[in-house]
This record gives structure tokens, sequence and C-alpha cells, in this order.
């Protein structure tokens, strides 16, 4: 399964992931990830149906043995997928030159880590903390995020 969607994933090789449109790419991560639910369900109904049936011989198998490696790949897949809606988020922002009134959307669905501070006199604190009348502080350069988002997105795919 999981090579069957890397097949699908990068057309058999053909292309990388972070070089296809980001959208397509989205929808082919979400068509994995449904695959993966589809194919547990299948056997979570396939094993209740043969324990309900009498003399049957019931499941013996590992269910981690059998879709534990899917669902890894499943996990780096959803992370990808985050990153690239990240990416394609603020692809979208600068396109609409909206970034002002879209962007503490973005900046809340931000990992801390990828944040800048927002500095207001001699004390650090959020750009849009509750209460608060001021712009948000977009301060980080389009190098900068991206930087931050790959390592992000890299450390979240292969733990140290």
């Amino acid at each position: 399964m999981v090579k069957a969607c890397k097949g699908y994933l990068t057309e058999e090789g053909l292309f990388r992931v972070w070089d296809q449109d980001r959208v397509q790419i989205i929808s082919r991560i979400h068509d994995c990830l449904n695959l993966n639910r589809a194919y547990q369900d299948a056997f979570q109904r396939t094993k209740k149906r043969m324990e309900e049936t009498p003399g049957e011989k019931p499941f013996d198998f590992s269910q981690l043995y059998i879709f534990g490696k899917f669902e890894a790949f499943c996990r780096r897949l959803e992370k990808v997928c985050l990153s690239l809606s990240l990416v394609e988020q603020r692809v979208r922002l600068r396109a609409n030159r909206c970034f002002w009134h879209t962007a503490p959307q973005l900046w809340n669905k931000l990992p801390h880590s990828l944040r800048v501070p927002y500095q207001s006199g001699s004390s650090l604190s959020s750009p849009l903390s509750s209460g608060s009348n001021l712009e948000p502080a977009v301060n980080l350069s389009h190098g900068m995020f991206h930087s931050r988002l790959k390592t992000y997105v890299f450390f979240k795919s292969f733990p140290p």
C-alpha cells in the first residue's frame, strides 16, 4: 500500500512531491489518507464478521504488523500536507495582498517555533494577544519563514 501510494503521489517516480502543483498533491495526499481509513475499516468489518460466524476461524493477525508501516507513512503525509497547506496559504496571501487581514488566522495555525515574537516596549508577547487592537507583527521574511517551515517539517518527519 505504501509503495502504491508513493507511486500515486510521484506519478511512478517521475515528479517529486515538492515540484508538483500544491493543490493537486494535497488532494492526492488526502486520497492516500482515505485509502488507509478504508483499508482499516474493511479489516475491522471482516474481523467482526468472522468472529460472529460460527465455526469460522478468527483473525489471529497483528493489526500493528499489518498497518504499522502504512500508519507511519500516513503520519508523514499529514505533516507534508500541513506544510504544503501553509505554503499555499502564504502564496494566496501574497497574491491577494490582504496579508494584514488574514495574518491573524495564519499566525494562530503556526507552531510556536515558526513565530517571531512581537516586541512592545521591553516585554515580549504574542502579536495577537487577546484584547489587543494592535496590528499583528508579521515580520517574518519569506526566506526565514520558508527556512523555519522546512526545518519544522523535517524534524516532525524524522525525529532525532
